[in-house]
């Protein structure tokens, strides 16, 4: 039996990002309050990322793939930054649209 979301590359990326920046963002508010109470939270966020990128894997070519959650973890990153109030300087912000101006190229 096959859902439908498994037939979904774009989908299973954004999955597989989105499960990448949480943990992200959990790991930096467990290094600054010291509870490591969130690891089993940070444990499910990259098991949910990884299961997600091995069924885009059965989709799509590893380079292509990488390109695309490389691409969306810096935008939803870079917007969760901004959101929780870590200033971005210009540099970074410009770094961030550079990776995904890259992706974009590479993957065109």
């Amino acid at each position: 039996m096959s859902f439908v979301l498994f037939s979904r590359p774009g989908l299973l990326i954004m999955i597989a990002a989105l499960g990448y920046g949480i943990a992200t963002y959990l790991m930096k508010i467990t290094a600054h309050s010291g509870n490591y109470s969130l690891l089993g939270m940070i444990a499910f966020a990259l098991l949910c990322s990884v299961v997600a990128e091995i069924l885009v894997l059965q989709q799509m070519e590893l380079g292509i793939a990488y390109i695309g959650i490389i691409a969306a973890e810096t935008l939803l990153v870079l917007g969760l930054a901004w959101t929780v109030g870590e200033g971005l300087n210009n540099r970074e912000l410009v770094g961030g649209l550079l990776v995904v101006a890259g992706s974009i190229l590479v993957a065109a």
